[in-house]
């Protein structure tokens, strides 16, 4: 194959191991490629900054929260649990914190 062509192949690798599940390793190895040629191909384009890019670092991100917070909740709430529960609040005051509370305590016993 010409350089050109092999670019392109593993331009349509890069881009559906992206894609998948499979890390670079288990890719490769399904599709019969040599993982440090995978890896070469992927720096040229990132170094060209081509298509085939890393997914973005995952980090915090700085967010605004619009003021004023609302401090109680006053309308009715469901929460449905995944084994099919459901709470529900029949709308009188419920404070925020309350809720993250609940929510907390729900995540250690049904998550």
């Amino acid at each position: 194959m010409k350089r050109q062509e092999v670019r392109q192949f593993f331009m349509k690798h890069c881009e559906s191991q992206q894609k998948g599940k499979l890390t670079v390793a288990q890719y490769c190895g399904k599709h019969n490629l040599k993982v440090s040629q995978f890896y070469y191909w992927k720096r040229e384009f990132l170094k060209k900054d081509v298509s085939c890019t890393e997914s973005p670092k995952r980090s915090f991100q700085k967010i605004t929260v619009p003021s004023p917070i609302v401090e109680t909740i006053q309308e009715s709430i469901v929460i449905t649990l995944p084994n099919g529960i459901s709470i529900r609040h029949d709308g009188q005051d419920f404070t925020v914190s309350e809720l993250s509370t609940l929510v907390q305590e729900l995540r250690r016993e049904y998550v």
